[in-house]
């Protein structure tokens, strides 16, 4: 689901059809779940999330495309269409959950990013790439990871990426992580690094994205019989 050259809208009604194909061949009610990535800036998060992407089939839906599709009115309401009249129900009780929540800030944009997240839980068998999607999606069909890595590793990532500085890219990176723990903070009321809100925690470190993707697949093998 990248925007190339096709519009958003043809994007998205081309996945509202695969979603109900894939709807129609496993059953309404058998859903697979999503996998939510939430990482520090820097991390191998993104990268693991393509390499299970590229193993599996499973769609990466990154930070862009999710927060065009929730800005877009129209495009976002095709997204939620695809979901039967159950699953909106479902969609909808997320949503008051939140907005009852002391301190949480349920602003029209917040309402409309709980939607599609929400919508492409509700249809799983996806990984979503930040947003908050972990605070989002129930754990019951959400299997939340969280990546991590010591600095000096992250800035060694940033320099290769963004060409930048080590001084330039250290800045870039506390600013990164300063404005995604403001936004969980600010709409969910929620501590990003605290790992209490994830299923699994992977330290870049001593792990590589081959190892990671590994881990990631097994645990939510283990997941899914429990």
């Amino acid at each position: 689901m990248k925007p190339q050259a096709k519009s958003l809208q043809t994007l998205v009604e081309e996945q509202c059809k695969k979603w109900e194909i894939e709807g129609v061949k496993r059953g309404r009610d058998s859903r697979k779940p999503v996998i939510t990535v939430s990482r520090q800036a820097g991390s191998m998060g993104r990268a693991v999330a393509k390499k299970i992407s590229d193993e599996t089939g499973m769609p990466v839906y990154g930070v862009s495309i999710i927060k065009r599709v929730a800005e877009d009115a129209g495009v976002r309401e095709t997204v939620v269409r695809s979901l039967d009249e159950k699953s909106r129900s479902w969609l909808e009780e997320i949503i008051a959950s939140w907005e009852g929540r002391d301190n949480i800030v349920a602003d029209e944009f917040h309402r409309a990013l709980v939607r599609v997240i929400g919508t492409i839980g509700r249809h799983g068998n996806a990984i979503i790439l930040g947003r908050a999607g972990a605070f989002i999606l129930p754990s019951s069909n959400n299997f939340r990871v969280r990546f991590i890595a010591p600095l000096s590793q992250r800035i060694g990532s940033f320099v290769r990426e963004f060409k930048l500085s080590p001084e330039e890219a250290e800045k870039r990176i506390h600013t990164v992580d300063a404005d995604r723990k403001e936004f969980v903070k600010t709409h969910f009321g929620a501590d990003i690094d605290d790992p209490i809100h994830y299923d699994l925690v992977i330290n870049g470190d001593s792990i590589s994205p081959g190892e990671a993707v590994g881990i990631i697949r097994a645990a939510l093998a283990l997941n899914r019989k429990a």
